[in-house]
């Protein structure tokens, strides 16, 4: 059996992109002063180094759990998906055995404990033993770079599409 945690797409971006302006990598690299320019033309354009992995390309987690093939991808499936050409062929012949149990991290803090209750029934436990995560405070001042974004602002659309 396969547990796969997510991040929205959208807050995984934001907060990359955050996290390498106050943790940038070694070397001379430097992101984009405007987020929007972390647009490429295309899925297939590689991300460049100077970026720091900080891509939204690197976002589309749903090709990813395509790969899978827990449904048939047809081909309208495989149009919304927008898996691109290179990754279709042979694709029908990996399908992947395993059950696959996929949560999405704000799951992971639900009140009501629903989430603990699902992963137990997922691996056929009698009694959940999960608690609701609590995310701690990483100390990190908010203010203190003024590139840091906040992806749901207007100028930011573009991004979130």
């Amino acid at each position: 059996k396969l547990i796969v945690g997510l991040r929205h797409p959208v807050l995984w971006l934001e907060s990359f992109y955050n996290y390498r302006l106050r943790h940038p990598k070694r070397g001379t690299f430097t992101l984009p002063n405007n987020p929007n320019q972390l647009l490429l033309p295309s899925p297939d354009t590689p991300c460049p180094g100077s970026f720091q992995g900080v891509c939204p390309h690197y976002a589309y987690f749903h090709q990813q759990l395509a790969r899978l093939v827990k449904t048939p991808l047809d081909a309208e499936e495989r149009r919304l998906l927008q898996l691109p050409a290179r990754d279709i062929v042979g694709l029908s012949q990996k399908r992947v055995p395993n059950p696959v149990f996929v949560y999405e991290i704000s799951q992971l803090s639900s009140e009501n404990n629903t989430m603990a209750r699902d992963v137990a029934q997922f691996l056929e436990l009698q009694r959940p033993s999960l608690r609701p995560y609590v995310a701690e405070d990483d100390g990190d001042d908010k203010t203190t770079d003024k590139r840091r974004f906040n992806i749901c602002q207007d100028e930011y659309q573009p991004l979130r599409e």
